[in-house]
């Protein structure tokens, strides 16, 4: 809140840190709120996604691929 001046109901993780449960859960302590762990490949998609948006110009990204490629837990 210091930073944004928002309070937020829950902490999405993405990435590799989510393979870190033991980080999530000093997450969680310290900001007295749930955090969720998503896709550990969620950055190597994302690299993905970009590089084909750099080569065609069009970024194929829609709620249905997103949903079915980082679930969050």
């Amino acid at each position: 809140k210091a930073v944004t001046g928002k309070e937020f109901d829950e902490l999405n993780v993405l990435g590799g840190g989510v393979k870190n449960g033991l980080m999530n859960t000093f997450i969680e302590e310290e900001l007295h709120i749930p955090v969720r762990a998503g896709n550990a490949e969620a950055s190597a998609l994302g690299n993905a996604l970009y590089t084909i948006y750099a080569l065609t110009g069009e970024l194929p990204l829609n709620a249905e691929v997103t949903e079915e490629t980082t679930p969050i837990h």
